[in-house]
């Protein structure tokens, strides 16, 4: 898998677009949005979008799109567009642990599965947080299965937050 890759493994909804900054106003995109990154709504009031920060997507302040399928259109000082995989109930997404050592065994991998994470963003290299604290109250995706050879996690979107989902500020208790 690529440094920004997190890919759709099963059940990904319709290829959308959604509009883009230009990267001199829109600071927190230096670049090009690039195949394989998460992105969501830059606010709740916004329709540009922005790769998801370091812990996110959170539950209840961002709404999450989906997965970049294509490169983004923006320049410096022209706003555009980019073409992304949106989420819909069942989508499961894949992607390299944050830390491999901690899923370099079957065993250790079975000790996450049902934990709520996260994706960690180091300097636009996207991986899946099995780090975080599980709190499905909070974070959007759920540990299914991984690969111990691959060092990959399999995860399910919360679907609350998202173009398919509701907002309803309900707990999962």
């Amino acid at each position: 898998m690529a440094a920004r890759d997190i890919r759709v493994l099963r059940n990904g909804g319709d290829v959308l677009t959604v509009d883009t900054d230009d990267r001199n106003t829109a600071t927190y995109n230096a670049n090009a949005l690039e195949p394989g990154e998460p992105i969501q709504y830059l606010s709740n009031a916004s329709h540009y979008a922005k790769t998801v920060f370091n812990g996110a997507p959170i539950r209840g302040s961002d709404e999450f799109l989906g997965i970049v399928a294509k490169q983004s259109t923006e320049t410096a000082t022209a706003n555009g567009t980019v073409d992304y995989t949106s989420m819909v109930t069942g989508t499961e997404l894949q992607g390299k642990a944050t830390t491999t050592s901690n899923v370099n065994t079957a065993a250790k991998i079975i000790a996450y599965r049902g934990n709520w994470v996260s994706f960690d963003n180091t300097s636009e290299v996207f991986t899946i947080d099995e780090n975080e604290t599980s709190d499905p109250n909070k974070l959007m995706l759920k540990i299914l299965r991984g690969d111990h050879i691959a060092y990959t996690l399999d995860v399910m979107v919360n679907m609350a937050n998202t173009e398919a989902g509701i907002w309803t500020g309900q707990t999962i208790d």
